[in-house]
């Protein structure tokens, strides 16, 4: 199939739009297989439908893959290196690492808050 299959809104519903509908998914999911068989962060990139989504999340990505110290110049490259290490490593060893990830977040923000709340007592004492 080369180049976009027909909109279904054109199609009057039955069995021919039914077809079309199931040809443009069919399109669309090979489009993104693709993406992700060349570039996990074009992958990424692609899902990311929302223009403030668009702005926050690469940078959250980078905190992410900075935790995890992976190599790589940029993300793009890091991201990348991340897929590959998940398709030998496993999907267990991705959950781990997220979940050793929001708990040292967590830890982060009690350290932070006992920081503040010294420096307060401190303030208010002198």
């Amino acid at each position: 199939m080369s180049g976009l299959p027909l909109l279904t809104k054109y199609i009057p519903l039955g069995p021919l739009r039914f077809c079309n509908y199931i040809q443009a998914h069919s399109y669309y999911t090979n489009v993104v297989r693709q993406l992700t068989k060349k570039d996990a962060y074009s992958s990424f990139e692609y899902a990311l439908k929302a223009p403030e989504t668009k702005r926050q999340w690469p940078r959250r990505l980078d905190v992410f893959l900075t935790f995890l110290q992976l190599e790589g110049q940029t993300v793009k490259e890091r991201t990348n290196n991340l897929y590959d290490l998940i398709k030998t490593e496993g999907i267990d060893w991705l959950e781990s690492h997220i979940i050793d990830f929001i708990y040292f977040q967590k830890q982060r923000v009690i350290t932070k808050e006992k920081h503040l709340s010294n420096s307060l007592l401190h303030i208010v004492n002198s």
